[in-house]
């Protein structure tokens, strides 16, 4: 990708439509990399500014280097294909990418599917993942489909018709996508002491809620005067 630009950069003076293109395509990859505000190309290196600091490709998250060939290689392919165009949304075409979940924060992992079909609303991505985050994040409409492998039949794709939108996190681990049995560490010897809550605040505020009441409960006043109703 940086070649790439490097080379619209070096274009740009002798074709205004390149320096558009060039544009629209910086500002498509800011929206695209989490925590980056700006990209430029100093010399004959980008450079990408995040948290106020300024980074080369070399020192950048190893999510964000993922990202950036990912979306690169989709627009170079789609421009090749379609080089009059100057707007990365008005690409048209078919991209196929596998593992959309390698290398990239879980937390990104849910946002990338969304931005990705924002940026390329004329583009049908089919995806594989092992992991159920970006499915989290997969947009209206989408299908789900499952691959298996056997010595009869093959390889062959199976449609399971899951509705994900409606399925919690833990119900998506066991349905047919994913067939995960057990979703509890190894390390749980009673069940009984499993936090129910399905997010880390809630669980932090119970237990820092239990540790109130203990230490009341070994008081000789266990109950506060601002608990009783005058």
């Amino acid at each position: 990708m940086e070649r790439w630009i490097k080379d619209e950069k070096l274009e740009e003076n002798e074709n205004p439509k390149v320096g558009v293109r060039l544009d629209n395509v910086i500002r498509l990859l800011v929206r695209l990399m989490p925590n980056v505000s700006e990209i430029r190309l100093k010399g004959k290196h980008l450079r990408f500014r995040e948290k106020g600091y300024w980074a080369s490709i070399n020192e950048v998250a190893s999510g964000h280097k993922a990202i950036l060939a990912m979306a690169g290689d989709i627009l170079i392919r789609l421009f090749e294909r379609q080089p009059e165009e100057t707007e990365p949304e008005n690409l048209k075409g078919i991209v196929v990418i596998d593992e959309l979940d390698v290398h990239i924060h879980p937390v990104y992992q849910r946002e990338f599917p969304k931005l990705l079909s924002r940026a390329f609303p004329l583009v049908q991505f089919i995806c594989s993942t092992h992991s159920p985050i970006p499915l989290l994040g997969a947009p209206e409409n989408s299908r789900f489909f499952v691959v298996e492998r056997d010595e009869v039949s093959g390889t062959k794709v199976r449609d399971v018709g899951v509705d994900v939108c409606r399925l919690h996190p833990n119900a998506l681990l066991t349905s047919p996508l994913f067939n995960l049995e057990a979703l509890f560490s190894e390390c749980l010897k009673d069940y009984t002491d499993i936090d129910p809550e399905d997010d880390y605040n809630k669980i932090r505020e119970r237990r820092i809620l239990e540790e109130k009441i203990e230490k009341i409960s070994q008081t000789d006043n266990p109950i506060p005067k601002d608990w009783i109703e005058g």
